[in-house]
């Protein structure tokens, strides 16, 4: 009979009897109280706190440290604006008299920017001869020696005599006018109420209207002047090669060429009106006191000798 039995079995039955016995297996594990399922590990950050009471001083830990840092944070910034803001009394006093702070920072920084040189504006030039009634003779007559050297006379006239020279510092030809104080016959009030030399204060008014207008105005410039107590002394433009009306008529036979005579003359007339726009009246327009430059093919008219000339 087991013979039997045993070849009736088919292979379907055997697979049959195998799933059992997996199912019989599975249901012992589970009945057993002995294992239990396995806890999932969850992350840190899905805890809700710290588990142990290490986690809590670590935690009370950080805190600390924190709470440091933000303190050590509050304290730099505390002192970077104390620093920033200045002194307390100068805060205060400021406060007091309705100014603002934040305006006092900029112009301290605005002094500092000064103090090391940013935005520091070009020095202006000294300008000399402004008030020659602030310095002693002594300093004056030095300062005339040290700049200028006199040579031989060109002309004398009634208010005082001229002598050609010339500038040290890059030789330039200079006519250096002596003036003595007891022929001044013209005066004229300045600013403050001085006297002045009437011929100072055209040439003065002249030479600031038309700044460096050294060789390019018809009257010379005047370059300095100085008050030597006893005398004048008149620094003046001095063009080169140049003569005056009446030697240059001399040198060309006595009598002019129309054409030159027309060049000459409508020069005369133009400079003799600019000076009336001025204000100013010559009086003394001569041979001897109009020059004629002789450097170019086409004679150029000078006019010198301020000495009887006025404001209208």
């Amino acid at each position: 009979m087991k013979e039997e039995t045993r070849k009736m079995t088919t292979p379907g039955d055997k697979r049959d009897s195998g799933d059992q016995d997996c199912k019989s297996r599975t249901a012992k594990r589970k009945a057993s109280p002995e294992k239990t399922t396995p806890i999932k590990r969850r992350r840190v950050a899905d805890q809700a706190g710290p588990s142990t009471s290490a986690d809590v001083v670590k935690g009370v830990k950080r805190k600390v440290v924190q709470d440091e840092e933000g303190t050590t944070k509050k304290a730099k910034r505390a002192k970077l604006l104390d620093h920033m803001s200045g002194d307390k009394e100068q805060a205060s006093s400021s406060l007091d008299s309705g100014k603002d702070l934040n305006n006092k920072q900029v112009c301290a920084k605005n002094g500092k920017r000064k103090a090391t040189g940013d935005n520091r504006e070009p020095p202006k030039k000294k300008k000399r001869n402004v008030d020659q009634g602030k310095k002693s003779v002594a300093d004056q007559k030095r300062e005339f020696q040290a700049r200028y050297v006199e040579e031989h006379q060109l002309g004398e006239g009634g208010c005082g005599a001229v002598f050609a020279g010339y500038r040290i510092e890059d030789r330039f030809p200079v006519a250096i006018k002596h003036i003595p104080k007891n022929k001044v016959y013209c005066k004229v009030a300045d600013e403050s109420g001085k006297k002045l030399s009437v011929e100072v204060a055209i040439m003065l008014k002249l030479a600031g209207e038309a700044e460096g207008s050294v060789g390019i105005s018809a009257p010379v410039s005047l370059l300095e002047w100085f008050d030597l107590g006893k005398e004048l002394i008149l620094v003046l433009e001095r063009p080169v090669p140049a003569v005056d009306l009446q030697k240059y008529k001399a040198e060309n036979g006595r009598t002019l060429p129309e054409d030159k005579a027309k060049v000459i003359l409508k020069q005369l007339v133009d400079a003799v009106k600019e000076l009336e726009d001025k204000h100013i009246f010559h009086r003394d327009i001569k041979g001897e006191n109009i020059l004629i430059e002789t450097g170019s093919d086409v004679p150029r008219v000078r006019i010198i000798d301020f000495g009887l000339s006025c404001f209208v």
